[in-house]
């Protein structure tokens, strides 16, 4: 086994698998790629004001590049200013994508995995996964899983689900049941 990717974007879920993916990385001294991808879908709620929080200046200074990329003077950094706007949504969730994948690169190192590279895709993570998958073929893809089951999981379209195709061995990770 030379190469492992890993599908990466935060949640317990992600991490789970990260952990997983290291643990085989480093046992078989492989190449780790973790992989995040974004889209132009804005942020939320929770979401959007963990971002601020995060990563609040890196945030701000992409969404000014935007601005005056369209001679423009940067706007308020709101809920609403982003929904509208999605270039301005790409940006934060581009700059909360290589934060994801920072925390993940140091997590891996941390875990005694001697080669980890990272990788950001544009696009649906179901789909921008496969097409890594295609293009540079790793021996296995781990990615998490909610669980999600019968209609619940067709509605929302999981990733896991949808990387189930991909043309490599694919490991899911559940979480352990809570105590």
């Amino acid at each position: 086994m030379k190469t492992i990717a890993v599908a990466v974007d935060g949640s317990d879920f992600a991490n789970a698998a990260l952990g997983v993916a290291c643990d085989m990385a480093a046992r078989h001294g492989a190449e780790l790629v973790v992989c995040h991808a974004v889209t132009d879908e804005p942020l939320r709620g929770d979401e959007f004001r963990f971002a601020l929080a995060e990563f609040g200046p890196e945030i701000a200074a992409r969404l000014r590049d935007v601005a005056l990329g369209r001679g423009r003077v940067p706007g308020e950094i709101s809920e609403d200013a982003i929904r509208t706007d999605r270039d301005a949504s790409a940006a934060m969730n581009t700059v909360v994508g290589e934060g994801v994948l920072e925390a993940a690169d140091a997590t891996a190192k941390r875990a005694g995995v001697a080669h980890v590279s990272r990788r950001l895709l544009s696009g649906s993570p179901g789909a921008k996964l496969v097409d890594y998958v295609i293009a540079e073929a790793p021996d296995v893809l781990v990615v998490g899983t909610r669980g999600l089951g019968g209609v619940e999981g067709l509605l929302l379209g999981s990733v896991s689900r949808h990387v189930a195709q991909a043309p490599c061995m694919v490991v899911t990770v559940k979480l352990a049941p809570s105590a």
